[in-house]
């Protein structure tokens, strides 16, 4: 039997937000200046180039050489985004966290910048190498599954899947086994990525479960907003006497300068999806939070 609720794991980012509106408010806001911040970036660095971006990745697959020119071009922006992203992730983790496990600290959206938020980003870089290292690893035998799958005979087909499907199973396996460490760098105010290691030993299917079902309703709520705002775009610019297809502009915005990007149906996406991520990331990170409190006996009250 699992030491915790996974119905009650899965469902604490609903519970959070449906009764913190004001720390939904805070976390939005950060969202959207993290938001400004990435449309400004885009501007100076990907800007002069947006319209050969845009009319390369149109016409269809390239050659490597054209995908590397166009990562070349890409990588200004993804190389000065990177500081702000991880900033605001481990800003955004922990007042989550934050919420759920110590809801005694008060304050602006449970948002600050300390020591625990510090900790946070070298957790995060720890964890992404981690997941670089295990992509690339699954990557190579899925390929090589792929390619004895493609040879011939029926045995080779077989076990080339198997061998895809097992690398599958093994990257959720230690994703999932590994998924604590957030917490317990936060609680324990020193970085642990292997702790959960051992606090996760005869519970993954549970924690699996609680995960999953985190992820299918963050897509439920994703997908909704996605069909809500698209229906009522649609329905302004009809009444408006402009093409419907202007609707679908606000999803390819121009940034070849901030006047261009930030038009006023613009700023309205922005405000409404600033809302919905934050309620997705809250759905996603507190089943790991509240799972840890269980496991540790610590009561989760936001």
């Amino acid at each position: 039997m699992p030491a915790f609720s996974l119905t009650d794991a899965a469902f604490e980012g609903f519970r959070l937000t449906r009764e913190r509106p004001r720390v939904v408010a805070a976390w939005a806001l950060l969202y959207a200046l993290m938001s400004l911040i990435t449309a400004v970036v885009m501007v100076s660095t990907i800007g002069p180039e947006f319209a050969t971006l845009r009319a390369a990745q149109s016409s269809g697959p390239a050659d490597p050489a054209v995908a590397m020119e166009q990562l070349r071009k890409l990588s200004p922006f993804f190389v000065t985004i990177f500081p702000f992203v991880l900033v605001f992730w481990s800003v955004l983790t922990c007042a989550v966290y934050r919420a759920v496990l110590r809801p005694e600290l008060a304050g602006f959206g449970r948002l600050r910048f300390g020591g625990e938020e510090v900790r946070m980003i070298g957790l995060t870089v720890i964890l992404w190498l981690l997941m670089f290292a295990t992509v690339f690893l699954s990557t190579l035998f899925v390929s090589f599954g792929g390619m004895m799958a493609a040879g011939a005979g029926v045995l080779a087909g077989l076990l080339g899947n198997m061998i895809s499907l097992a690398a599958l199973i093994v990257t959720i396996w230690v994703w999932v086994r590994l998924s604590l460490a957030g917490p317990v760098t936060f609680m324990t105010g020193e970085i642990h990525v292997f702790r959960s290691w051992t606090m996760t030993r005869g519970h993954f299917w549970p924690l699996a479960g609680a995960y999953a079902m985190a992820v299918v309703l963050s897509v439920v709520v994703s997908l909704l907003a996605y069909i809500i705002f698209r229906a009522t775009a649609g329905v302004f610019v009809t009444l408006s006497g402009h093409p419907l297809s202007e609707a679908a502009r606000v999803f390819e915005p121009n940034v070849t300068s901030l006047a261009a990007y930030f038009t006023p149906a613009q700023v309205l996406y922005q405000g409404f999806w600033s809302v919905v991520q934050v309620v997705v990331y809250a759905v996603l990170l507190s089943p790991a939070a509240v799972i840890y409190a269980s496991l540790t006996g610590r009561p989760v009250n936001s």
